[in-house]
């Protein structure tokens, strides 16, 4: 499954998350983003990881994409993922 999760990077720490859903379908979630369905920036949050994340135990993520919220086009635009996410997985549990 494919979670989409929103950060809130502020003051050099995560002040706050949201899982805002699942997809089955990676073109699924990517659209999700794209279009911003729900409106996952919610003027909060900056960062947007899509983890696709298999049942189980403590599972391991077997890919994430990340997103930064871009003011000027308010929109999505693909990042590497930020420092502050080094060694931090399943953001969605």
């Amino acid at each position: 499954m494919h979670f989409i999760t929103a950060l809130h990077w502020y003051e050099e720490r995560v002040a706050s998350t949201s899982t805002f859903g699942y997809f089955a379908d990676h073109d699924d979630a990517h659209g999700a983003v794209a279009r911003n369905s729900g409106d996952m920036h919610e003027m909060l949050y900056n960062y947007l990881v899509i983890e696709d994340i298999p049942e189980g135990i403590f599972p391991m993520p077997r890919s994430e994409c990340w997103f930064e919220w871009d003011d000027d086009q308010a929109l999505w635009q693909s990042c590497k993922a930020p420092e502050f996410s080094k060694n931090i997985i399943n953001w969605s549990l």
